[in-house]
């Protein structure tokens, strides 16, 4: 594999031979590229690798390709919509959404991988592993028919997916809603054990969790608001010391933190408790509120991708 450095000095003959702008652009398989000054072009193709680096800006979307998008220091003005493709951003800035479909076909590899920087647009995938250690995202992060993991970062906006396969959620802050699905009904591990959800990006009356499909929550810090259970949702809560009163269920999670929601069951929605007063000790009742629901509320409509 060959390496292609990019520099300031061959950035007007980069232009003027390899792209003029407005120009469909071809990022060859088998070669690094390191982008380190101004790159202008309407549309990309990324066989190859591209490595957007300090002092780089590509200017365009990535459009066709399987390639692989590395954004270390530097700026995409633009983002991505392509298949097969893969993303990682460690540091630096793309002001567009990351929008992918298809798998690059190793689902413990992630298709787009954000450790660092900020993805100002949000991210869109289709069947294409989601992994956020780090780093900014806005506006939403949508996934369908792949996996989703989150360690630490921002995602200041909502999460949603009306296909979820396997979700993780141990630390970082979600400043939106969470909607979860599984249409197909492929079943999968979906558990919360840390994290900070604040809801301030929640808009109307919308809840903080919408379930239709199963979750497990053993920790993480949640605004008080609103967790609607809907057909085919199962919520297992893991904690200690819970009460029901006046539709608020309270208690402490495993991990300590306090818990207080108002708890809507909708269409056979179930809630679960795990009582689990010492770590040695693990006792499962369950708490039936239907009937108690306190609002009539249809599942929500798929909303539509932007």
């Amino acid at each position: 594999m060959h390496t292609k450095t990019i520099a300031v000095s061959a950035c007007l003959a980069l232009i003027a031979s390899f792209e003029a702008s407005g120009a469909f652009v071809t990022y060859e398989a088998g070669q690094v590229y390191k982008v380190t000054s101004p790159v202008v072009a309407e549309e990309i193709r990324l066989d190859g690798e591209l490595r957007i680096k300090p002092g780089g800006t590509v200017i365009g979307t990535i459009t066709e390709g399987d390639g692989h998008l590395v954004v270390d220091g530097g700026t995409l003005v633009g983002g991505t919509f392509w298949w097969n493709g893969t993303t990682t951003v460690k540091s630096g800035t793309v002001t567009g959404q990351l929008t992918g479909y298809a798998s690059h076909g190793n689902m413990l590899v992630p298709d787009i991988a954000i450790s660092g920087g900020s993805v100002l647009g949000g991210i869109s995938v289709d069947n294409q592993f989601v992994e956020i250690s780090g780093g900014y995202v806005g506006n939403k992060v949508e996934w369908i028919f792949a996996d989703f993991a989150m360690t630490d970062g921002v995602v200041d906006g909502r999460l949603w997916s009306d296909a979820a396969w396997n979700v993780s959620i141990s630390g970082g802050l979600v400043t939106g809603s969470m909607y979860l699905g599984d249409y197909n009904e492929t079943g999968g591990d979906r558990s919360i054990t840390g994290g900070t959800f604040t809801g301030t990006n929640l808009p109307g009356d919308t809840p903080l969790l919408s379930l239709y499909t199963s979750l497990n929550i053993f920790g993480g810090s949640f605004a008080t608001n609103t967790f609607l259970i809907g057909e085919f949702g199962q919520l297992n809560i893991f904690g200690t010391g819970f009460s029901y009163t006046d539709g608020i269920l309270s208690g402490l999670l495993r991990d300590g933190s306090q818990f207080s929601q108002r708890i809507v069951l909708e269409n056979g929605g179930k809630l679960n408790i795990v009582d689990v007063p010492e770590p040695s000790t693990l006792g499962l009742f369950g708490i039936s509120l239907l009937g108690l629901a306190l609002g009539s509320r249809g599942r929500a409509s798929q909303a539509a991708r932007l």
